[in-house]
Parts: structure tokens; sequence; C-alpha cells
């Protein structure tokens, strides 16, 4: 599965579940499903936070039928969740510190990160496969950072 796909443009997807967690609005774990990769039997576990200190946005896969075992009693520990994710923080300066004329806000910090599995097992993979792999997430990536530069009007 393509991970990307849960986040391409024109994917239309539907909140099943919705739990909050923590006493603020916004924080909550989401279960969504993909119209695009409905016959696939995937899921989307979205975990956002937001106090503070920082904001997060965390998406795992999940396949469909370890869901249903897991409302069922099932092993939560055999689970394995791959996930991607975002996390805005301050920079850590005030404004005022940056020694400007004043017209600069105050800054943020924003990390992507993504766990993706190239092999199983100690099964060894060829250089041109993990290449792939490497480009893939470095793909996807990028396109997440372009996308929230594009939502927040920064440009380079």
């Amino acid at each position: 599965m393509s991970f990307g796909m849960f986040f391409a443009e024109g994917n239309n997807v539907t909140e099943l579940v919705r739990v909050l967690i923590g006493t603020l609005p916004g924080n909550d774990i989401t279960i969504i499903q993909s119209h695009m990769l409905k016959e696939n039997n995937m899921l989307l576990l979205e975990e956002s936070t937001i106090d503070e200190m920082r904001a997060f946005l965390i998406y795992g896969p999940i396949d469909l039928p370890i869901v249903t075992s897991i409302t069922n009693g099932g092993d939560v520990t055999k689970v394995d969740i791959f996930p991607l994710g975002i996390i805005i923080s301050p920079d850590g300066r005030f404004a005022s510190e940056r020694g400007n004329n004043g017209s600069e806000k105050d800054g943020s910090i924003l990390t992507v990160a993504f766990q993706k599995l190239i092999c199983t097992n100690n099964n060894p993979i060829s250089q041109e496969q993990r290449m792939e792999a490497v480009t893939s997430v470095l793909n996807l990536l990028s396109s997440i950072v372009l996308h929230i530069k594009a939502a927040l009007g920064c440009f380079d």
C-alpha cells in the first residue's frame, strides 16, 4: 500500500470513530477510512494533540482485520504500526530576542517523521530496493512539507 494515497488530493475519507484524549479540545484519536483504499481493508489511525508547548499530528496505517481483532480482545502488543507525523513546536526564541526591527514574529520548528518497514525477518533486500524505499519516503516527506508551506502561505 502506498501511504501517500491517504494524503492524495481528492481522496475522500470517512471518520469512523473519534476518541477524545485529555481535556483540551482537538486532542483525540480518530480512525479514518479512505475511499480509495476501501477494497484493501486499510484504515488510518490519527492522533492529534495541541498544548502550550507543541502541536502534533500522527498517522499510522492499520489493517481492518487487526482493528477487528483488537476490538474483540486481541493482543495489541503484536500490532506493528509504522507512523508518519508532524510536530510543530516553538523555536525557543521570542521575536524580541532576535535583534530585529520588531517586524518578526515568534518562530516555530516543523519536524516531519516517517517510519517504513523495508524488509522482514532479516531477509536481505537489493540496493535497488533500498534506494526505491528511500526515494519513496523522500518524495512523500517533500510533498507533505510543500503542502504545509502552501497552507501557511510560506514561500522561499
